[in-house]
């Protein structure tokens, strides 16, 4: 009765399929606990066993000699003696040695029968927490693939920045370097501020057409204040005229050989508004 009330545990565990980690653990020790219980009752069946048949070899040895004993008086005195009345603590010590035969025998098969179903549901719990490591292995193989992917794009990101951060530099000297000398085709000069925010144009004696300035890409409502430097290519008079979107005012004059730096300020429409016009000691040269 008590090899058989070890395992209700066991019984219901059998039924729970969604075990997580710690529970298979749980559930793996549980039954290498009762195969070792096994065990223990294996060694106490045997030894049944063993008592039985050595309680059955003594009745065997002993029945043969009162055959012997009744032989050796029947030879000797010729006749056969009377039998003895038989022994009622004899009887009871055979039948015990073999009932101890039978219950150790039936004990050894019960326990293999309970050991093979407990090592049957050891395999299972072992492969079902296999299969877990397994899975986890697995989403951290995927996770570690992902952060992979995200650092691959994080450093494409960055490589990115870093190549708009060098455009962006090299745009900015470019608008912030040496002037840009404007060039006078057929007497008109146009700046192209996408070059520089500086812009130097050279007057000749013919006179030159100043246009609107050339903007680079600038967002809705941006602004852009430039400079433009007036220089003139000799000795004499060098009218110029501005044709400019916006309130421009009057220009001074020139002093010869010498340049006269005015600073404008466009807008994303390309309306241009003169910010200031250094004073110069000289007259004033009216524009044509």
């Amino acid at each position: 009765m008590a090899i058989i009330c070890i395992f209700p545990a066991i019984n219901l565990l059998r039924w729970n399929f969604s075990m997580d980690e710690s529970a298979l653990k749980a559930l793996i020790s549980l039954l290498g606990d009762h195969l070792s219980s096994l065990g223990l009752w294996m060694y106490a069946w045997t030894a049944f066993v063993i008592v039985g048949c050595a309680g059955e070899l003594f009745f065997v040895i002993h029945a043969y000699l009162d055959e012997r004993r009744l032989w050796l008086q029947a030879r000797t005195r010729g006749s056969i003696a009377f039998p003895e009345k038989p022994s009622l603590r004899m009887l009871i010590l055979e039948v015990t040695s073999v009932a101890l035969v039978v219950a150790g025998i039936a004990g050894e098969l019960y326990v293999d029968w309970r050991a093979d179903d407990l090592q049957t549901r050891l395999r299972d719990a072992n492969a079902r927490l296999v299969a877990l490591y397994n899975d986890k292995a697995s989403a951290a193989d995927e996770r570690s693939k992902q952060l992979g992917k995200d650092t691959e794009a994080l450093k494409t990101e960055g490589a990115n920045a870093k190549r708009d951060m060098v455009a962006a530099q090299l745009e900015l000297a470019k608008l912030t370097g040496p002037p840009y000398r404007v060039k006078v085709i057929n007497g008109t000069a146009t700046p192209d501020l996408s070059k520089s925010l500086t812009q130097l144009i050279v007057l000749t004696t013919d006179g030159v057409r100043i246009k609107a300035p050339i903007l680079p890409s600038l967002q809705k409502g941006g602004i852009l204040k430039w400079t433009l430097i007036l220089d003139e290519d000799g000795v004499g008079s060098h009218p110029y005229t501005l044709e400019l979107k916006g309130d421009t005012a009057p220009m001074p004059g020139l002093v010869p050989n010498s340049r006269t730096p005015m600073d404008f300020q466009t807008d994303s429409t390309g309306k241009t508004v003169l910010r200031s016009v250094p004073i110069v000691n000289m007259p004033i040269v009216n524009p044509k």
